[in-house]
C-alpha cells in the first residue's frame, strides 16, 4: 500500500496560531526598549528600606528565587545572580548546602543529577544523580551548570563566599536571603558572613544577607544571640525566622505545650534589624472564620473579614500568620509556580510528566514541579498535609491576590516581575526597594504571567512524534516521525518525507481530563486512536472525544492505550519513493525500544 498525496493546509490553526504571537508581542514590549529606567537605589538604601521602610503600611515587594535565570543561564548560578544585580531586584533567595567535604554551596536540589548531569533523565529517573552530600568540592565543580533543556553552561556551582564577593565588587544593591537547609549550619554561615565583613570592612555584609532559618533551630531570638557570642560573631546577624506545621510540631512536642506560639512572638516583637520578617507557610483560608469570596486575575479565593489572630483556628498556621501582622511585622511566604515548563525552550505544554508521588498516575506538565532529588514530578495537591497546624484543603499560594488578603508582604518567587506587576496595580509596591519594575516575558513560562494577561494557560502546543525517543537510523534516512493519512491506519517515516509528499508530521498535542494525553494531525484535525482486539494498526479518527483517542503517556516516553497496548511500529518492507515506511501498531511489551516516542518543535 502506497500513501495517498495531500496538498491541503490547516490555514484555520495557522492564523489562531498567528493571532496568539501577535497578542503577545503586543503586550511585551522588549525590555531594552523601556524608557527611563531608574538606577539602583545603594545596598545603605535598601537594607534601611528593608528594616524601616515597611513598617506601618501595606507595602511589599518579591524576592527573586534563584536569581534571574533564563532559558541560558542556570539558576543559583553567578551568573543568575549578576542578573538580578543589574536589574535592581530587591532581594534574591538562594539555598545553602554543604559538600561532602565541607564546602558551602548554593544549591538548589539535594542531588546533583538534574543541575548537572547531562546523562541524568529527571523523567524516568535513571543516570548519575549522587547526592550532595556525597561529592567533594573539586569534584562538583568539574562539571557544568545545565540549562532547562539540558545544555551544559559556562556556570559551575557558586560558593557562598563567591556570592559575596561578587556582590561586594559590583556593589549590589540586592539584598540576599540565604535558606540554610542543613540543622546546624546557621551559626557556621553567619560565621563566614561575619568574616567576611572583617576582611572587607566597607563591605557591610552583614547589613546585606539574611539567613532564613527554621524557627525550631532558635526559638527565640536570645537563643540565636547568644549561640552568635559563643561563636565569637559580634556583628547583628539577619533572621529571617521561619514557621510551617512541621517546626510547629517539633516544638510543641518538645515538652513545652503551645511554645510555638510563644517562639513565633518573640520573633515577631524583635527589633526590625534582627529579624526584619517573619515567614508562616499558609496555603488557604480553611482555618479562617470569618472570611468572604473575592476574585482576582488568579482565580476566586476566600479573604479573611479581619487579619486579627482570633479570626482563625488557635495554633494554625493562619493563627500565626495573623500574629506576625499584628506585630506590624511584614509577613513572608512562598509562592510557588510550576517549574518543570520555566524558560522550557522547547516543549512546555499540551503533555504529562510522571508523578513520583501522590496518586502515581501522570498529570499535566502546566502543574509539574521538580522533587527535591530532581526527579520529575509532583503537583501542589500532592503536597497537602493535614495537620493540627492547618486543615490544608488546598493550595492557594499561587494567588497573589490571596496572599496579600492573608497579608503576606514579601513574596519568594521565581516570576518576581510579575509580583511586582501585581503589587504595583494595586498600589502596594514598594517603590523605594524597586525602582526598576519590569513585566515578565512570555519565554519564562510563567503560569503568572499568563494569569495576570487574562489568557488561560497552554494546553496545547504544535510538535512531530519520533520514533526511539529521537534517535535516528542512516536505514531511514535519519529521523522518524508519525504522519498523517485521513480515515486511515497512522504509520512512520523519515520526517523528511513530507517535503517530497505534501504529508505532514504536524501534530497537535494536549492533555484530557489531566491524566490523558490527545494526539491529533494538523492537517486533517483527526485524532489518533486505537480499537478494541485489534492490535495491528492504530487508525486515524474524527472522534476525538472518545476514551481510544486518550493514550497515558509513561516514563521513557511511551504511550499506553485505553488496554494497557503500547504505540510501536517495525520494520515491514514497505518503501514509498524509496523512503521505508511502516505501520503503527501494538504492542504488550513494554520494553520494546521501538515504542519509544519523542516529541519536538
Amino acid at each position: 500500500m502506497k500513501p495517498r498525496r495531500r496538498n491541503k493546509a490547516s490555514g484555520a490553526a495557522l492564523l489562531v496560531a498567528l493571532a496568539m504571537v501577535l497578542s503577545l508581542i503586543s503586550v511585551n514590549p522588549a525590555r531594552a526598549g523601556e524608557p527611563d529606567a531608574a538606577p539602583c537605589p545603594g545596598y545603605r538604601e535598601m537594607y534601611h528600606q528593608f528594616v524601616d521602610g515597611l513598617v506601618g503600611n501595606r507595602l511589599g515587594f518579591a524576592v527573586q528565587h534563584r536569581g534571574a535565570f533564563s532559558t541560558d543561564v542556570p539558576g543559583n548560578s553567578l551568573g543568575a545572580f549578576r542578573r538580578s544585580f543589574a536589574l535592581c531586584q530587591p532581594a534574591i533567595e538562594t539555598d545553602v548546602r554543604t559538600t561532602r567535604d565541607g564546602q558551602l554551596v548554593l544549591f538548589h536540589d539535594t542531588n546533583t543529577g538534574l543541575a548537572l548531569e547531562q546523562g541524568f533523565d529527571p523523567d524516568t529517573g535513571q543516570g548519575p544523580n549522587p547526592a550532595l552530600s556525597s561529592v567533594d568540592y573539586a569534584d562538583l565543580v568539574t562539571k557544568k551548570l545545565l540549562t532547562k533543556d539540558r545544555r551544559p553552561t559556562e556556570f559551575e556551582v557558586p560558593t557562598l563566599t563567591q556570592l559575596l564577593s561578587t556582590a561586594d565588587v559590583t556593589q549590589a544593591a540586592t539584598l540576599m536571603h540565604l535558606d540554610v537547609k542543613e540543622p546546624d549550619q546557621a551559626i557556621r554561615i553567619a560565621r563566614v558572613i561575619d568574616d567576611y565583613e572583617t576582611s572587607h570592612p566597607d563591605s557591610h555584609m552583614t547589613q546585606r544577607v539574611a539567613l532564613k532559618i527554621p524557627i525550631n533551630e532558635f526559638p527565640r531570638p536570645s537563643d540565636w544571640k547568644s549561640s552568635l557570642d559563643r561563636a565569637g560573631v559580634k556583628r547583628t546577624i539577619m533572621v529571617i525566622p521561619m514557621m510551617n506545621p512541621g517546626t510547629a510540631a517539633s516544638l510543641d512536642t518538645s515538652g513545652h505545650a503551645g511554645l510555638s506560639i510563644e517562639s513565633l512572638s518573640a520573633w515577631a516583637a524583635a527589633p526590625a534589624a534582627e529579624a526584619p520578617t517573619v515567614e508562616v507557610l499558609v496555603k488557604d483560608s480553611s482555618d479562617v472564620h470569618e472570611k468572604h469570596q473575592e476574585s482576582s486575575p488568579f482565580g476566586t479565593y476566600e479573604a479573611p473579614h479581619s487579619r486579627d489572630p482570633d479570626n482563625a483556628e488557635n495554633g494554625t498556621m493562619a493563627a500565626m500568620a495573623f500574629i506576625v501582622s499584628s506585630y506590624g511585622k511584614p509577613l513572608g511566604n512562598f509562592v510557588p509556580i510550576p517549574d518543570r515548563m520555566l524558560w522550557e525552550n522547547k516543549t512546555y505544554s499540551g503533555y504529562t510528566v510522571p508523578n513520583v508521588g501522590g496518586d502515581r498516575r501522570p498529570f499535566n506538565v502546566t502543574d509539574a514541579f521538580y522533587n527535591a532529588d530532581g526527579r520529575c514530578c509532583y503537583n501542589l495537591a500532592d503536597k497537602l498535609s493535614p495537620s493540627p497546624y492547618g486543615q490544608e484543603k488546598s493550595d492557594l499560594r499561587e494567588n497573589i491576590a490571596w496572599q496579600s488578603a492573608m497579608g503576606v508582604r514579601i513574596f519568594t518567587v521565581d516570576d518576581s516581575d510579575s509580583v511586582h506587576t501585581y503589587l504595583s496595580d494595586q498600589g502596594v509596591l514598594d517603590k523605594k526597594s524597586v525602582t526598576n519594575p519590569q513585566r515578565q516575558i512570555e519565554a519564562s513560562r510563567s503560569w503568572l504571567y499568563w494569569q495576570l494577561l487574562g489568557m488561560p494557560i497552554p494546553n496545547e502546543q504544535m510538535v512531530s512524534l519520533k520514533a526511539w525517543r529521537g534517535g535516528s537510523s542512516a536505514i531511514w534516512q535519519g529521523q522518524v516521525c508519525i504522519f498523517n493519512w485521513r480515515d486511515h491506519p497512522a504509520w512512520a517515516t523519515s520526517c523528511l518525507y513530507n517535503k517530497q509528499s505534501g504529508y505532514s508530521w504536524e501534530m497537535e498535542i494536549s492533555v484530557v481530563d489531566d491524566h490523558y494525553m490527545r494526539i491529533k494531525n494538523q492537517l486533517d484535525q483527526q485524532c489518533l486512536m486505537s480499537k478494541p482486539d485489534d492490535l495491528s494498526y492504530v487508525y486515524w479518527t474524527d472522534d476525538c472525544n472518545s476514551p481510544r483517542s486518550r493514550w497515558t503517556r509513561l516514563p521513557g516516553d511511551q504511550y499506553m492505550d485505553a488496554d494497557g497496548h503500547f504505540l510501536t511500529f517495525s520494520w515491514q518492507d514497505r518503501y514509498s519513493w524509496g523512503v521505508p515506511w511502516a505501520y503503527l501498531w501494538l504492542t504488550d511489551k513494554q520494553d520494546n525500544p521501538w515504542s519509544h516516542w519523542s516529541f519536538d518543535v
